[in-house]
């Protein structure tokens, strides 16, 4: 296993007694995501965080197939909680793609008779499931994010945003064959999961709120909630213009894991 490099990826950032306790999980790009919530979230529940670099990825590359690379990172995660947090009940935070190593762990935890994680997942990644609901995600790359792309890489060229580095390139490419062959299994694991109120969704597929994360829907069999938040777009996840209104949820979602005894 992947032992001491994951150990040295742990940090708490934060610990108060009888507070929650959040797990940020890393992202598409290695590093934990959401840093700009960690200061605000620290005033009020213990806060830790699980980074992996470059060289974590190459060893797990190394030593996992494409098909089991997902649960092999989890079930790492879940030996680096119970070690640092035994007995606990965290709350595993995910960000886009980072919400199926969240979802992952969780499994993993449960399948060694840890007390079962809570799930906040923001912004959740959705092609992962097969089936109709994939085509219609696909449909709507082609005709939305294939043209989003288009014009990013424009402004590359523009110098309007920053190109990703050498090293998130080749992370992202590792973390992407993971995903290719990840196939997520039912949980019963509570889910909170935090989506902008996505206007085009909403247009073309009136009644039918959990579309775009169908996959998500079908694979909670405990309870879940979906909380539509006032934000525009996927990046706003990560701008510190809404860090006081995710704080709010983070705080929310933090107050009921502790009045429903899930700490």
């Amino acid at each position: 296993n992947i032992g001491p490099i994951v150990n040295s990826c742990w940090q708490t950032l934060s610990r108060i007694p009888g507070a929650a306790d959040f797990v940020f999980m890393p992202g598409v790009h290695g590093p934990a995501t959401l840093r700009h919530l960690w200061p605000v979230t620290k005033k009020f529940a213990s806060v830790h965080t699980i980074q992996l670099g470059l060289e974590d990825y190459r060893r797990v590359a190394s030593e996992a197939s494409d098909t089991n690379g997902i649960r092999y990172i989890a079930d790492q995660f879940a030996d680096l909680i119970m070690n640092h947090l035994p007995n606990q009940r965290p709350i595993l935070v995910g960000f886009s793609i980072g919400s199926w190593f969240a979802f992952e762990t969780a499994q993993a935890l449960l399948r060694r008779s840890a007390p079962e994680p809570q799930l906040l997942l923001m912004e959740p990644g959705t092609d992962i499931v097969g089936g109709e609901i994939f085509r219609k995600h696909r449909i709507m790359e082609l005709c939305v994010s294939r043209p989003l792309s288009a014009l990013r890489f424009w402004q590359y060229l523009n110098n309007k945003v920053s190109q990703p580095t050498e090293e998130k390139n080749e992370i992202e490419a590792i973390v992407g064959r993971f995903l290719r062959y990840y196939q997520p299994q039912p949980t019963t694991v509570p889910i909170c999961a935090l989506t902008r109120n996505w206007m085009l969704r909403d247009i073309l597929f009136k009644h039918s709120r959990p579309w775009r994360y169908a996959s998500l829907w079908r694979l909670a069999k405990g309870r879940f909630e979906e909380e539509l938040m006032p934000i525009d777009t996927h990046s706003d996840f990560v701008s510190p213009q809404y860090t006081k209104l995710i704080a709010a949820q983070l705080h929310r979602v933090a107050s009921d894991h502790i009045k429903t005894g899930d700490i």
